[in-house]
């Protein structure tokens, strides 16, 4: 009957809210378990990372409906470390893809490796076949030290990641998560394979949490989500900034916290999670326009009242836009501390 009641209730102010001419999106599941999407138009197959049996995350690839799935590397390539993997984009040509590995040997556990953490982590690069790695970065052996979240250009020219440079430092609301800068280089291909060339740091404000999630469609700058507006990683906002001078350039939201901005192909929107508004605590999608007006709620895992959520906090994250524009494939974490999650597709109009 509570269940039935925070439906109804939630279903009216969901109602009251949204534009007459937006239909409600549509979610359905596409794999379950997995994380992390990179859809390659020129392949049409999806990237994405999943926990495998021996307990550590590994790459695979899938078509756009969940079907064709394989591992990336079906036999392992030489020099290839056999710890954590994941997070990886596709190169606009389909030839490669890149992505974070953690190193074989280094003190402690793996806790702080898995994707998207960072720690003891490094850049490669492999082809689409998954038969030839390349070794991008090599790191100090640090805790402090590592690699997250990395993505091409659009034009394939450039790389961009957030490196870990600091522990955490649980007394300072910046640092909770660590200290972060934002890297870019030049992408290179010779008859070698691939290299990062001319590589610059940039630190748009304090010592804090920096993490970029690319490039604005034209390349010029990027879209990343820090505390530099609040001194808090836990109302980090969402910002552009101009990489010939390193400035921010906007800040395209102001509540709560938010993470994970995607552009869509046309360059008009940008969906990203924010736990805005979210009963349970988790974070779901919201959709705006590319200069941070008509901001709008578009999925609902984390009220009670609706279909779609399991009654559990759940945490949206990379999404992967369809090629007509009309909604994204997206992953959708179900526990932050062990990292596992699932896919979905979200239609929308």
């Amino acid at each position: 009957m509570r269940k039935n009641l925070y439906r109804a209730v939630g279903l009216l102010a969901a109602a009251l809210a949204m534009p007459a001419c937006a239909g409600a999106p549509v979610v359905t599941q596409v794999k379950n378990p997995g994380q992390g999407v990179s859809w390659s138009r020129i392949n049409n197959r999806v990237a994405y990372f999943v926990l495998g049996s021996e307990g550590y995350f590994r790459i695979r690839l899938m078509n756009p409906d969940g079907t064709a799935d394989r591992p990336l590397f079906e036999s392992w390539p030489a020099g290839l470390p056999r710890k954590h993997q994941g997070t990886a984009d596709w190169h606009p040509s389909g030839k490669y893809l890149i992505f974070t590995a953690e190193k074989d040997d280094h003190p402690g556990t793996s806790e702080w490796s898995i994707p998207g953490r960072g720690a003891y982590n490094d850049l490669w690069a492999a082809t689409a076949d998954g038969r030839r790695v390349f070794q991008l970065t090599q790191l100090p052996v640090d805790v402090g030290r590592g690699i997250i979240i990395p993505h091409f250009s659009r034009d394939g020219r450039r790389v961009a990641w957030s490196e870990l440079i600091g522990t955490i430092n649980l007394w300072d609301p910046r640092l909770q998560f660590g200290s972060f800068v934002m890297k870019v280089a030049d992408w290179e291909d010779g008859d070698s394979g691939p290299r990062l060339a001319n590589i610059r740091t940039y630190r748009p404000g304090p010592e804090g949490f920096y993490e970029t999630t690319g490039f604005t469609p034209d390349g010029s700058q990027l879209i990343f989500c820090g505390s530099l507006a609040t001194d808090n990683v836990w109302t980090s906002q969402i910002f552009t900034m101009d990489l010939a001078s390193g400035a921010v350039t906007r800040q395209l939201t102001s509540d709560a916290y938010n993470e994970h901005a995607y552009y869509s192909l046309d360059g008009t929107k940008i969906v990203w999670m924010t736990n805005f508004q979210s009963t349970l605590g988790g974070a779901d999608w919201w959709v705006m326009n590319a200069d941070g007006s008509g901001k709008l709620r578009l999925t609902h895992f984390n009220e009670p009242w609706d279909p779609t959520s399991s009654g559990q906090a759940v945490w949206c994250g990379d999404t992967a836009w369809f090629p007509d524009g009309r909604g994204f494939l997206g992953s959708v974490q179900t526990d932050l501390i062990g990292g596992s999650g699932k896919i979905v597709k979200v239609s929308v109009n």
